[in-house]
């Protein structure tokens, strides 16, 4: 998929998905990407309504730490309109996903008739935004991605309008996966930090999903039997801190 040979968009976005290894496509028809997925060896697993789907999607992507890509698709208008429930949980949750709701044809944005999903979700989403053109696919597809899996984790959205998703791709570029950048706080910080906790007459630690995001357990494990503190997890960090752990407080 590289070089001045035209690809369709709708190819792309199935090309795209298989280079950051999504195994399955949560959708909810109609959507032209359900079936472009199974073509492209992509597993659809299709739901009875959008909250539903949007649910199961996060528990898939909870159940691996969220290594493993979690995209949905759902249908323009009341499709999208029917899962802003669920995005707003997940992005409650710090969960990662792709949202890819279709659209309606982009030469008629702003006429009226058409649902517009990127103001309402950007309230509920790290990042919303529509694909004007087929040649913006590819930048903007990898910027949801990177989006998707840095910083805070939590869902993106990128319509993909019809019109849109119909028309070639001029000149597509070979998609690589997008990588996790992992930042570390300031030095002098943690000291503060470290001091702080080490004067702590009576230290609980409360720990969170952010635990489990970045696969830390083995870390808090080990700084709870240094300082000897009880160790105490969030509804969401369940499974954090071994709860037959004798410091495990629950």
């Amino acid at each position: 998929m590289e070089g001045d040979r035209k690809v369709n968009a709708l190819d792309f976005v199935v090309h795209a998905m298989k280079q950051e290894g999504v195994e399955y496509l949560f959708g909810y028809p109609m959507h032209a990407l359900i079936e472009a997925a199974a073509i492209g060896g992509i597993r659809p697993i299709i739901a009875r309504t959008e909250k539903t789907l949007i649910n199961m999607a996060e528990g898939y992507a909870m159940a691996s730490d969220g290594a493993r890509p979690a995209v949905v698709c759902v249908q323009g208008g009341p499709g999208i309109e029917n899962a802003f429930g669920g995005v707003a949980q997940a992005f409650a949750d710090g969960t990662p996903m792709l949202v890819l709701p279709g659209g309606g044809d982009v030469r008629a944005h702003g006429l009226g008739g058409e649902y517009d999903p990127v103001p309402a979700f950007r309230h509920v989403t790290k990042w919303a935004a529509r694909v004007p053109s087929a040649d913006r696919l590819p930048a903007m597809l990898r910027y949801a991605l990177a989006q998707m899996r840095n910083g805070r984790p939590g869902p993106v959205l990128l319509e993909l309008p019809r019109d849109v998703m119909g028309m070639d791709i001029s000149s597509a570029p070979q998609h690589l996966p997008t990588a996790r950048v992992r930042s570390a706080g300031d030095p002098a910080d943690i000291d503060t930090i470290a001091r702080v906790i080490l004067a702590a007459p009576r230290l609980v630690i409360h720990a969170g999903q952010g635990v489990l995001w970045s696969q830390a357990s083995a870390a808090l494990v080990e700084l709870a039997e240094i300082l000897g503190a009880p160790v105490v997890t969030t509804l969401s960090g369940k499974g954090a801190f071994p709860e037959d752990h004798r410091l495990a407080a629950g």
